[in-house]
């Protein structure tokens, strides 16, 4: 009986031996694979520089947006929201609205922004991709004076009546 309970102790001792041999080489393979992955980076990294300086076309897939009211004219004074279509979620993007402001960042594609002055300015969008961005849309946007003292909705925010 006490042989069994031998054999028995000492086919456990070498499975979890076994075990946590399997283990350690898991680890360690990982860890090569992480290592691995970070060169690659790295590369890939100095061949954007090196086709940036030499005027080519970057070998990063064109993120692609578009703005849905493109057409839309912002009046002064009135919030414009600025909503994008074809856009990756999760990803970053932002309008320079061309006025002197900072940039503008959206969220789940869309963005309200409010210009103070009458004008034609220069939007542009950006995508970021960690310490890379693009600029993936530039267009003209005229703003308008108000035409007419437009009655604002105090709750909404909107033109209308208060409620």
């Amino acid at each position: 009986m006490q042989a069994n309970k031998r054999k028995d102790a000492i086919i456990l001792a070498l499975v979890a031996v076994l075990g946590l041999g399997g283990l350690f080489a898991l680890q360690v393979a990982r860890n090569q694979q992480a290592l691995t992955s970070d060169e690659r980076t790295v590369v890939q990294n100095a061949d954007e520089e090196a086709r940036q300086k030499n005027g080519q076309q970057s070998a990063i897939q064109a993120v692609s947006a578009n703005l849905l009211r493109i057409n839309d004219q912002p009046e002064i004074d009135i919030p414009f929201l600025y909503e994008l279509t074809d856009f990756s979620p999760g990803g970053v993007y932002q309008l320079d609205p061309g006025d002197g402001a900072p940039r503008q960042t959206f969220v789940n594609g869309k963005l309200s922004y409010t210009y103070h002055q009458p004008g034609t300015f220069n939007i542009s969008i950006y995508a970021i991709d960690g310490a890379n961005e693009y600029k993936i849309l530039s267009v003209a946007k005229q703003v308008a004076n108000l035409t007419e003292k437009k009655l604002i909705n105090k709750k909404t925010g909107k033109p209308g009546y208060d409620d």
